[in-house]
């Protein structure tokens, strides 16, 4: 908690002062019923707070002892915490044992706590008392152990009212620019129709009182030379390295329009 400042008003706890951490119920196979959610680690996608998929237990038939929760529970994976596998059920089921269910309530807005579980303070102190080199865990005494700052209820409800809204408008906006790349994509097939069929230089025909009567149709050889070769030896530096012609593979050809290489050869390598 070094380096981490908050109003004096807040305090600074552990998590197992307020908390029940590990205190669970078990269950087997035979006390769930066939539309049972069960949800396993994988079901978690890492950071967003997502569920990937949905599996009830007519369809994910079990055998070793699963946690029970409730909705409304905060489960927290604490297996590899790294990926940050934390959500608030959003209806009752079974879970992993690597899942572990939490309600902190009535004392601690379960949002809250999310938030907190998910908050690069309680991250790296996670990472430090984790154990296990290739599948490290979090201990239930580190976790019991693990800080945790707390505001008033009411403040505590406010934070995280607004982290919600807040992420999910970066969701919004992160979604918008994933179109960026198709849009920029049709503007340039757009373009170039339009240059060749005369509306991107209607304008100026008009201006100069020239129409695309005069336009001639050819083909590429008779007004650019178009030769084919041998793509030069990768091993041999000299015509590599500190290469400055561009060089276009045959990936490129398949690009609407390309406009600059990734590779470059050098005087040798032409």
């Amino acid at each position: 908690m070094d380096g981490i400042n908050f109003p004096k008003e807040w305090v600074l706890t552990k998590l197992g002062e307020v908390v029940d951490y590990g205190q669970t119920q078990k269950c087997e196979f035979a006390d769930v019923s066939p539309n049972t959610w069960v949800l396993e680690l994988e079901d978690i996608e890492k950071d967003s707070s997502k569920i990937i998929q949905r599996i009830s237990a007519s369809k994910r038939i079990f055998k070793s002892t699963k946690n029970k929760f409730k909705k409304g529970d905060v489960l927290y994976g604490k297996l590899r915490p790294y990926l940050n596998k934390v959500i608030i059920a959003d209806n009752s089921g079974v879970c992993s044992t690597e899942i572990m269910p939490i309600d902190a309530g009535p004392y601690i807005n379960n949002q809250f706590l999310l938030y907190w579980l998910k908050s690069e303070t309680f991250l790296n102190y996670v990472n430090e008392v984790s154990y296990g080199v290739n599948m490290p865990r979090l201990g239930t005494q580190d976790a019991l152990a693990a800080p945790l700052v707390l505001p008033s209820l009411a403040e505590q409800e406010v934070i995280a009212e607004k982290l919600t809204k807040l992420i999910t408008q970066v969701e919004a906006t992160k979604t918008s620019f994933e179109f960026i790349p198709d849009i920029l994509k049709r503007f340039r097939q757009s373009t170039l129709i339009a240059a060749a069929n005369g509306s991107l230089s209607e304008e100026w025909r008009i201006k100069n009182n020239i129409d695309t009567d005069h336009w001639n149709i050819s083909s590429l050889g008779l007004v650019a030379e178009v030769t084919t070769g041998k793509t030069p030896r990768r091993n041999n530096k000299e015509f590599w390295e500190n290469g400055t012609i561009p060089w276009l593979t045959s990936a490129a050809t398949g690009e609407t329009l390309t406009s600059s290489a990734d590779q470059f050869v050098t005087e040798k390598g032409c």
